[in-house]
Formats: structure tokens, C-alpha cells, sequence
């Protein structure tokens, strides 16, 4: 008989009514399948590089420009935007994205969206997106962050949470009302439920 390694459970009850080997083995696969989708979601990272750095220059209340510690994560960061510009027919501008000289990126702060302050459509600027804009320059120009990013966005800039020796940013600004927990485009892949108790602090 084929030696074959099954789940428990209804499977083995079934192998055991049968002796029919063929049909565990189905009903493993179909099992195993089952757990696969069950792990797999929208909120799953594309992928996960982490490290230290500063930040360089702000934009907006959720845009900003970090420089690594590491020039290596630069790079790394880099190939992932090359590699979703080769999977999209859109322009995602990585050489704008990613500066050789500085070696920094432009990144979106995860799951947060504050409002506009810095749109070419001047009609979709608002003085709360304003507000924001000052209060995140303020706050973290300059700053040493731990960042840790899971995608590249629509636009091309990498999705990353900022965290410094006090705060998650974005859980921060979710704090002050500049935003809310913005989970359209997916759940924060590895902190969602952090960021659930955020918004009903």
C-alpha cells in the first residue's frame, strides 16, 4: 500500500472505512487547499523589508522622503518598485520615487489618507489638509524612524509604517483625527488589529 501522510480527522475516518488511499490522498489535498485560502488574503504583504533611517524631507500629511541607514535597503526597496513598473503598463516613476544621489525614497504612509494639501488640482485642497501637512512637518522632519514596508502602491511609492522612540506615526495621526484607518485597499498586513484599538482611542 502507498505510505501517504494525511490530516486527521475526517480524512483518517475515511482511510480507515476504505483503505482506499487515493481517495485520502483527495481529501488531504482538498484539505490543504481549504487552509491555503484561508491564510491567503488581500491583507497578505508582497513583502516585508524593514530598517532604520531618517526623514529627510515631508510633503504632506502622509507622503514623506526617507533616507536608510542602509543604502542596501535603497536598493532593495528599488527593485521592488522595478519590479511592479515591469508588471503594470502605467509609469510609476520609480526614478522619481527613489533618489540615486541621496540614496532616499518617497514613500505613503500606510493605511492612512489625511487630507490633500499639495494637489495639482488646487480644488482638492482643503485647510484640514493643511493643518495636517504642518503638523506632520513639524513632527517628524529630521526624525530617526524604524520603517518597515509591505508594497509598492498605485503610484509607485513604496507603503511603509513609520515608527519613532515614541509613536507610529500613522497610528498617531489616526489619534489626532488628521485620518482614519483606511482599510479600502486592505488591512494592514501586519498590524490591523493595533490599529483597530487606535481608532477607538
Amino acid at each position: 500500500m502507498m505510505n501517504l501522510i494525511f490530516p486527521t480527522g475526517r480524512a483518517y475516518r475515511v482511510f480507515q472505512k476504505t483503505g482506499n488511499p487515493w481517495v485520502t490522498l483527495i481529501l488531504g489535498l482538498i484539505a490543504g487547499l481549504a487552509m491555503v485560502l484561508t491564510f491567503s488574503s488581500a491583507d497578505a504583504a508582497d513583502f516585508d523589508i524593514s530598517g532604520t533611517g531618517t526623514v529627510s524631507w515631508v510633503a504632506d500629511g502622509d507622503t514623506m522622503t526617507v533616507t536608510p541607514s542602509l543604502p542596501q535597503l535603497w536598493g532593495q526597496l528599488r527593485s521592488e518598485a522595478v519590479r511592479a513598473q515591469q508588471a503594470t503598463s502605467r509609469n510609476l516613476r520609480v526614478d522619481d520615487r527613489f533618489n540615486r544621489t541621496h540614496k532616499n525614497f518617497l514613500t505613503r504612509i500606510a493605511v492612512i489618507d489625511t487630507a490633500e494639501s499639495n494637489h495639482p488640482d488646487d480644488s482638492r485642497n482643503t485647510p484640514a489638509g493643511d493643518t495636517a501637512s504642518r503638523y506632520a512637518k513639524n513632527l517628524m522632519t529630521g526624525k530617526q524612524v524604524e520603517f518597515r514596508c509591505y508594497e509598492i502602491g498605485y503610484y509607485g511609492r513604496p507603503i511603509c509604517s513609520l515608527e519613532t522612540s515614541d509613536f507610529d506615526f500613522g497610528r498617531h495621526m489616526i489619534r489626532q483625527d488628521m485620518s482614519t484607518y483606511v482599510t479600502r485597499y486592505g488591512n494592514h498586513p501586519f498590524e490591523h488589529e493595533i490599529y483597530v484599538r487606535a481608532t477607538r482611542q
